[in-house]
């Protein structure tokens, strides 16, 4: 599909009452190959945490089009995948579980907010002989 067509049937989206923002991404990215990155209040807070996204960016349209231009839209499906997973499994509002993310050690939230229990767990690791 075409940018244009794209843009217009993120518009009639837009339109339904029953979309949101990132029900429209969500469609224009999986049902109509568009290059956009639908995200949810877990997905944009994983996004800030990891420093995808500007620590102050509440607003999901802002958040989206920085990640747009950082995301290439043939990996966009593989992104959306795996930050939402990312937020599902460690990246939680209270308590994340930082320890445990595949990505802490390049998660500047971790390495502030629980970097000497990273730095325990490192250190009480058994070294290999």
């Amino acid at each position: 599909m075409q940018k244009k067509g794209l843009k217009q049937a993120a518009k009639q989206l837009a339109e339904y009452g029953a979309s949101n923002s990132y029900v429209a991404a969500w469609v224009l990215q999986r049902s109509l190959g568009g290059h956009a990155i639908p995200l949810d209040t877990p997905t944009l807070r994983c996004s800030r945490r990891l420093g995808l996204v500007e620590a102050g960016t509440e607003d999901p349209e802002v958040a989206r089009a920085s990640l747009e231009h950082l995301v290439p839209k043939a990996k966009g499906t593989l992104f959306t995948d795996t930050i939402s997973n990312l937020a599902e499994k460690y990246c939680w509002e209270d308590e994340p579980a930082c320890t445990q993310c595949p990505l802490h050690h390049e998660c500047g939230y971790a390495q502030e907010t629980v970097g000497d229990q990273l730095a325990t767990a490192r250190t009480a690791r058994a070294k290999p002989r």
